[in-house]
C-alpha cells in the first residue's frame, strides 16, 4: 500500500467524517519508523469555524457595513495596486454623492436609509467595475478598467443610468439623484490624485444636478482649495461674530407707510470688506455653519426689533430669510423659542421666509414645525413665489401667512401682458386666501401705481429704500 492510500484509509478510519462533507482542514503528518518501515501519523483538524471567524474579520476589515462594497481603507489600497500594476489601460475613477441625503434620515429613517444604501451598492457591483467602494455616509466610487479614454463618457453613462429607475424597498418607493463626477488617468499617474479630482468634481454637478454627469477639470480644483479656505474664514468669522444685517423697509403701496423690513445678512470680512450671501451661504450650509449662524441671526433681528417697535404705536415686523436644508435638518420652532426668551421680542415682530421648494413632497416633520411656529405668533411667506414650483395646493395645506412676488415680475409690467396678468392672479389669489402680498423689486413710481390699482398692498424695492445697516434705518425711520 503506499503512502498516500495509508493516510487515506487512516483518516477514513479515524475521522468518522463523510467525504461527501466538505469542510475546511488542517493536516499534520509526523514521521514514525517502525521496524524498517516508514509510517506517517496524521492529524486531521476540522478548522471550518476558524476559516468562517476569518472570513468575517477579513469583511469587517475591508467592506463597508451597510452597503457590501469596499470600505474606504480598503479602496484607496487596492486603488494603488492597479495603478502600480495594470500598465496597459487607462483607468476611470467615477465618485458619486447622494443629494439631499440628511433628507433621508428625517423623512425615512434609518432602516430604510441603510435599505437604499444597499440597493444603491448592489446596482454598482453590477456594473463589472474593477472596484467598487462605500466611501462614506452617502458616497460611492468606481474604478473601470478602460481601453482607451474614449470609452470614459459611454460608461458614466452606464453608472447613470443604473440608478435612473426609483428605489423601492422595504416602506419606500424613493427616486433618489445623485451627484456623479468622474476623472481619468494613465496608471503612471498618482492614484490618490485621480481619486481625489473625481471627489472634487460632484461639488461642480450638485450646483446643477440636472446637467448631469461632470468631468474633473483644473478650475475644479481651484474652487476646492476656495471652499476649504472659506471654510476656515466662515468658522472664525462665527466665533468672532463677523456677520451683521442690513435692513430695507417694506412699505403700504397706497399711503407711503413702513410696515416692516427684510433682514439681509451681510458678512464683514475683514479683508474683502461687505460680502453679500449669495458669496457665503452655501459654504456655511455645507460645513454645518449655518445652524449657528442662524441662530445668531434670529437673535440680531429680535433684538433690533426690540429696540425698533420699543416707542411704536404700530410695530414693524422684520423678516428673515431661513434655509430650507437648516429648516428641515434641525428644530425651527425650538430655536425660535430659545431666541424669544432671550431677547423678550414679540413674534409677531418676526417673520420667516421660505422658498417654494420647502413645500414639495410629503416630508414628516415639516407640517408639525410649521404648525408649531406658527402657533408661537411668527410669520411665515413663501419667497420669490411663481419662480418656483408654484404648488398651490401649498397655500393651501401650509399654515403660510405672507407670499412675495418675485422681482422678475415685477421689473415687466409695463411691458408684458402676461407679467401683468400673473401678478393680477397671485394679489386675487393672496387676498382670496387672507395672505399679505408683498411685491419685491419696486424700482419705479409707475411700478408702484400699477400694484396699487391691482390691489398689492405692500412693496419692497429701491423706490422706497436700499437696504442699509441698523443704524442708518432707525435714523431714517425716526
Amino acid at each position: 500500500m503506499r503512502l498516500s492510500e495509508r493516510i487515506a484509509a487512516t483518516c477514513r478510519v479515524t475521522s468518522g467524517i463523510s467525504w461527501r462533507s466538505p469542510f475546511w482542514n488542517s493536516l499534520s503528518l509526523r514521521p514514525v519508523r517502525v521496524d524498517e518501515e516508514l509510517f506517517y501519523v496524521g492529524i486531521l483538524r476540522d478548522v471550518s469555524a476558524l476559516q468562517q471567524a476569518n472570513t468575517a474579520l477579513d469583511r469587517i476589515a475591508n467592506l463597508d457595513g451597510t452597503t457590501g462594497c469596499l470600505n474606504r481603507q480598503s479602496f484607496l489600497l487596492a486603488a494603488e495596486e492597479r495603478f502600480s500594476s495594470h500598465s496597459s489601460v487607462t483607468l476611470l475613477v467615477v465618485k458619486l454623492d447622494v443629494i439631499d441625503f440628511h433628507d433621508l434620515n428625517t423623512g425615512y429613517g434609518f432602516d430604510v436609509r441603510d435599505a437604499l444604501l444597499c440597493e444603491t451598492g448592489r446596482r454598482l457591483r453590477e456594473l463589472g467595475a474593477a472596484l467598487v467602494a462605500g466611501m462614506g455616509a452617502n458616497e460611492f466610487a468606481l474604478v473601470f478598467d478602460l481601453p482607451d479614454e474614449t470609452r470614459a463618457e459611454a460608461t458614466v453613462a452606464l453608472v447613470s443610468a443604473s440608478l435612473a429607475a426609483d428605489f423601492v424597498v422595504a416602506g419606500a418607493n424613493v427616486s433618489l439623484r445623485f451627484a456623479i463626477g468622474y476623472a481619468i488617468g494613465k496608471p503612471a499617474g498618482n492614484a490618490i490624485s485621480l481619486i481625489r479630482n473625481a471627489g472634487t468634481a460632484p461639488h461642480a454637478a450638485k450646483s446643477d444636478p440636472l446637467a448631469g454627469p461632470r468631468r474633473f477639470e483644473d478650475a475644479d480644483d481651484e474652487q476646492a482649495r476656495r471652499r476649504l479656505r472659506m471654510t476656515r474664514e466662515l468658522k472664525v468669522a462665527v466665533a468672532n461674530d463677523e456677520f451683521m444685517y442690513h435692513f430695507q423697509p417694506q412699505v403700504d403701496l397706497l399711503t407711503g407707510e413702513w410696515l416692516g423690513a427684510e433682514a439681509l445678512i451681510r458678512w464683514s470680512h475683514p479683508l474683502f470688506g461687505t460680502q453679500l450671501p449669495v458669496s457665503f451661504i452655501e459654504t456655511a450650509e455645507r460645513s454645518g455653519l449655518l445652524l449657528e449662524l442662524t441662530e445668531r441671526s434670529l437673535t440680531t433681528v429680535a433684538a433690533f426689533a426690540r429696540q425698533i417697535n420699543a416707542d411704536r404705536r404700530e410695530a414693524l415686523r422684520f423678516a428673515v430669510n431661513v434655509s430650507a436644508a437648516e429648516f428641515l435638518r434641525h428644530d425651527m420652532a425650538e430655536m425660535l423659542e430659545r431666541v424669544l426668551r432671550k431677547t423678550t421680542a414679540d413674534p409677531a415682530w418676526l417673520t420667516l421666509e421660505i422658498t417654494e421648494s420647502m413645500f414639495l413632497g410629503d416630508r414628516p416633520g415639516v407640517m408639525d414645525a410649521f404648525q408649531r411656529l406658527r402657533l408661537s405668533g411668527v410669520g411665515l411667506s413663501v419667497d420669490d413665489f411663481g419662480t418656483g414650483y408654484s404648488n398651490l395646493r401649498s397655500l393651501e395645506t401650509f399654515p403660510v401667512t405672507e407670499i412675495k412676488i418675485d422681482r422678475t415680475f415685477v421689473s415687466e409690467l409695463a411691458t408684458r401682458l402676461s407679467r401683468r396678468v400673473i401678478v393680477q392672479a397671485i394679489v386675487d389669489l393672496g387676498r382670496a386666501l387672507g395672505l399679505t402680498v408683498v411685491a419685491e423689486g419696486v424700482e419705479t413710481e409707475a411700478q408702484r401705481a400699477m400694484l396699487a390699482e391691482m390691489g398689492c398692498p405692500v412693496g419692497q424695492g429701491y423706490l422706497f429704500g436700499r437696504p442699509v445697516d441698523a443704524t442708518t434705518f432707525a435714523a431714517t425711520l425716526a
